[in-house]
Formats: structure tokens, sequence, C-alpha cells
């Protein structure tokens, strides 16, 4: 079974060529190996399935939006599409003064996007004239969202009980409350949101 001029590069049959059936198909699946979709549930799973794929394989993950292209064998693959979707910070690293309200990550194609919404619960605390709050960590979060660059400076404005802010986003994952509104009092009981996109 010969290859053809059909784009795909894949063996099929001439007009009148004789019969190999058992030769033709063990052709035709070698060179399909390049133009198939394989799936896998997480990337152990995948490495140990698809250590022999042809570079060039893509491969989509059964658990998460995830897709790989593998480059180099046996197993360097690399996501060229990946998006956890929202996933809840319920769990993440609250800090003893605030309570999360409803607050969210989701990463996708190496972006993260962070959505807090926290409730402040310690004493009522007044600002100064600069409006500088003596960093307040807020909370600390997971591994999917940090950063470790040193030069990267992620900032998130926030509403705070109806005044302004800012937050910093650390390398390690520490969202910091940075500043408010100058001669201010900052109440038991005061709603932080705000919402920031960076890179990874």
């Amino acid at each position: 079974m010969p290859d053809t001029n059909h784009f795909t590069g894949l063996p099929v049959p001439i007009d009148g060529e004789a019969s190999d059936g058992p030769a033709a198909f063990l052709n035709f699946r070698a060179a399909l190996a390049g133009h198939t979709v394989l799936f896998a549930t997480d990337t152990s799973n995948r490495d140990s399935l698809y250590a022999d794929a042809p570079v060039g394989t893509l491969c989509a993950s059964t658990a998460s939006p995830t897709v790989w292209l593998k480059t180099a064998p046996p197993n360097t693959w690399v996501p060229i599409y990946s998006d956890t979707g929202w996933v809840s910070l319920a769990s993440a690293g609250w800090q003893a003064d605030y309570a999360d309200n409803g607050s969210y990550y989701r990463v996708s194609n190496g972006r993260a996007s962070l959505v807090i919404n926290t409730t402040y619960t310690g004493d009522d605390y007044v600002t100064g004239g600069s409006g500088n709050i003596s960093d307040q960590t807020v909370v600390v979060l997971p591994a999917a969202v940090q950063y470790n660059s040193l030069i990267k400076r992620v900032l998130m404005p926030v509403s705070i009980a109806g005044l302004t802010g800012v937050c910093r986003v650390a390398p390690g994952g520490a969202v910091v409350l940075m500043t408010t509104n100058p001669n201010t009092t900052v109440p038991n009981g005061a709603v932080v949101q705000g919402s920031v996109d960076y890179s990874l």
C-alpha cells in the first residue's frame, strides 16, 4: 500500500494494486500514530502509555481541560492548552483576621486570574495620613497560582468597606493588604474585595 499525495501522508491503496491486507493494515496503523489525539488521565498515565509515541503527538487529559504536545522522546511534552476552571480558595491559607466569603482562582494557559472576597474579623484600626497599613497578610495562595519571580510586582486594587485600597500578590503566594484611604477606620466586619490577572 504505497503513499499517495494526500495531504495527510497516510498510505492508501492505488486503483488496481494487489491486495496485501495484513501488511497494509500495519503500515496504516504506523502512519496513523502521528495523526491522532491520544487520551490520558494525568501526566503519569500519559508518560506510562505513550513513551513510544512519535514527536508531534497530541494527548488530551480526560480529567481536566489540558492538551499536551510531544516534543522529544521518550516523555517530553508541553501543554498547548490548559484551563483549571474556577477553583475555590476556601481551603487556602486564610489568616486569623480574615474569613473567606467566596474567593476563587483560575489558571488558563499560563495566566492566573484571582478573585478575593473576604471579611475582616479583627479589631477596628485607623489608617495614618498616608493610608499605609503595616502589611497585613490576608491569605496565602496555593502553589498553582504562586509565582517565584523576585522582580515581578503584582498589585490588586481592592474595595474595603466602600474604601479603595491595594493588595500585593507576593512571590510565594501571600496576598498582602498594603494601603487604603488615609485617616479612615477599617471596622470589624469590613468586606475586602478585589481581582487581578497575572502571568505565572
